[in-house]
């Protein structure tokens, strides 16, 4: 699967760096099941490790991605379907949260959730689980929230659908917001019945040059 995957759409697990910023993207279905994968779980935690090893320190700001969260909404909640087992996923927190790692944003849930890890350093870890922009799941009344058994059905459309916008300020400081394609349709159109401005620059402000 892993191999159909990196053919048709590249690696599974990478890294780039964004004005300052370092972004890793791991495959934590490798951390959820290595049953018929464990070389290559072997692979990407070696990976991984010469990768933080670049941010020894943890002042540069860090990212991380992934589809399957570590956790729901606490670092020591049960193990359940959505969630990483727990004895994994506080080894891996750890690692991440000494290196600098200030988010790791998620999806899986098809809902919006997430909680905070706290490092025994004073250093936080925000866990992002952020919506889809296909189908929401419905919660399932009396049912599990951390598994299958939790799911009442889903549901689509452009108020329920969406995206989260993300921005890391320059002190490293994360900040987040998700909104529906409603929403950024409502601001589109907002903004174009604005009157447009054209701005001519002044004597004392020289106007600027693409080089």
């Amino acid at each position: 699967t892993i191999g159909k995957f990196v053919d048709a759409f590249g690696d599974d697990y990478f890294s780039f760096w964004c004005y300052g910023l370092k972004c890793i993207v791991v495959n934590a279905s490798l951390w959820k099941d290595d049953e018929d994968a464990k070389q290559e779980r072997v692979q990407m935690d070696s990976w991984l490790d010469s990768e933080l090893k670049e941010v020894e320190g943890g002042a540069t700001p860090v990212l991380v991605f992934s589809h399957i969260p570590p956790f729901i909404f606490a670092a020591h909640e049960k193990d359940e379907y959505f969630n990483l087992q727990k004895e994994t996923r506080l080894k891996i927190l750890e690692k991440l949260a000494a290196h600098g790692a200030i988010g790791w944003f998620c999806g899986h849930y098809h809902r919006n959730a997430g909680g905070t890890y706290q490092h025994s350093s004073g250093r936080s870890l925000e866990i992002v689980v952020t919506a889809a922009v296909g189908v929401q799941i419905l919660d399932k009344e009396g049912g599990e929230m951390l598994g299958k058994s939790g799911i009442a059905g889903g549901e689509i459309g452009p108020d329920k659908s969406g995206l989260r916008f993300v921005e890391v300020s320059a002190d490293g400081r994360l900040s987040h917001v998700w909104k529906t394609f409603s929403e950024l349709r409502e601001e589109e159109e907002a903004a174009a019945s604005q009157p447009s401005k054209e701005c001519a620059p002044s004597a004392a402000e020289p106007s600027a040059v693409a080089a």
